[in-house]
């Protein structure tokens, strides 16, 4: 079997696995919740007999008590929603459901609370970028960055110049042209022998 192959398939195996554990803690939750609140109402339900004094003979009944099962229709649709739900979204999910039962809803209303909690995260999803968003988000970067950086030609004052000059002088001597001598005569030369250069 090629490698490409075998890593898809262990990628499927990773998605499926992560999805279906997903789904097994949100409608655990829920049931775990239809249970208690199940639980809370026959508690209830004693209390108010023991107060109007009525005997209570549900201890004889050998059967366990029956819970509210939730309808097919519902299941079917809350099973499709968990398999959309990321595994880093089912703590988030969890608590707002819990937050919503400190209201005390009733046991048919457990399951609609808990699509609507899960609904309510997928909506809150950041929006994907689309190809063409991406591209229209680069282009203008690079055009906003195209602009701030300018290269701007060098500008000298004539005072940076005439300064420049005057280091430049400082440090080597300048060579100006050399001057065309005028030929002179013997006597001339003699006479101005004292100018000469030792």
């Amino acid at each position: 079997m090629p490698l490409t192959s075998l890593f898809r398939n262990e990628l499927k195996l990773t998605e499926r696995n992560e999805t279906s554990v997903v789904r097994e803690c949100l409608l655990m939750e829920l049931e775990f919740q239809i249970k208690e609140c199940e639980n809370a109402n026959r508690q209830r339900e004693d209390e108010q007999k023991k107060k109007q004094g009525v005997a209570d003979y549900s201890w004889l009944a050998s059967a366990p008590p029956k819970y509210y099962s939730v309808p097919q229709l519902q299941m079917l649709q809350l099973e499709e929603l968990c398999s959309e739900i990321k595994s880093t979204e089912t703590g988030r999910i969890i608590n707002r459901y819990r937050e919503l039962l400190v209201r005390e809803p009733r046991v048919e209303e457990l399951p609609l609370l808990m699509k609507a909690v899960m609904d309510q995260v997928i909506q809150e999803r950041p929006q994907e970028e689309t190809l063409s968003e991406w591209v229209v988000k680069r282009t203008t970067s690079l055009t906003r960055m195209r602009n701030h950086v300018r290269v701007s030609p060098l500008n000298l004052d004539d005072d940076d110049v005439n300064n420049k000059a005057t280091k430049r002088s400082l440090s080597m001597p300048e060579f100006s042209a050399r001057r065309t001598v005028q030929p002179r005569s013997l006597a001339e030369f003699c006479t101005h022998i004292d100018d000469l250069p030792v």
